[in-house]
């Protein structure tokens, strides 16, 4: 079932090793992929186990942050009832500190930024921050 393959493909995207490749195929982009699709063909009921599940282990990746991203652009209106904690997370990640770190959390608040905009463009976002 679609609830034992998430947290094998959280697990991925959890993993150590950067950039895995097995078969040919980079791990972890299959597995942001994976996420992406399933969220996309159930996301009525998916997103509000995926988005918690992504958020849930900190700190916040930018791995975790690519599933995020790869959520909104598969679930769009149903992400609504958690932009806030997704905006929350990545400003609990990055609290502004000035330094050589900026490269290091654009992709973070991309990934927010983008979970935002599709609960935005479907309708759903209205006092959700």
């Amino acid at each position: 079932t679609v609830e034992a393959i998430v947290p094998k493909l959280l697990a991925h995207l959890d993993d150590d090793d950067d950039d895995v490749v097995r078969d040919g195929v980079n791990v972890t982009d299959a597995a942001v992929q994976a996420i992406g699709e399933i969220v996309r063909r159930r996301s009525r009921e998916l997103v509000a186990v995926v988005v918690p599940l992504l958020l849930k282990k900190r700190p916040l990746t930018l791995r975790r942050s690519r599933g995020l991203a790869a959520v909104a652009a598969s679930a769009g209106a149903h992400l609504g009832p958690y932009v806030g904690s997704v905006v929350r997370a990545v400003i609990e990640e990055n609290p502004g500190e000035s330094g050589g770190e900026e490269d290091e959390r654009r992709p973070l608040v991309e990934a927010a930024a983008k979970v935002a905009a599709a609960a935005a463009l479907g309708g759903d976002a209205a006092g959700a921050v």
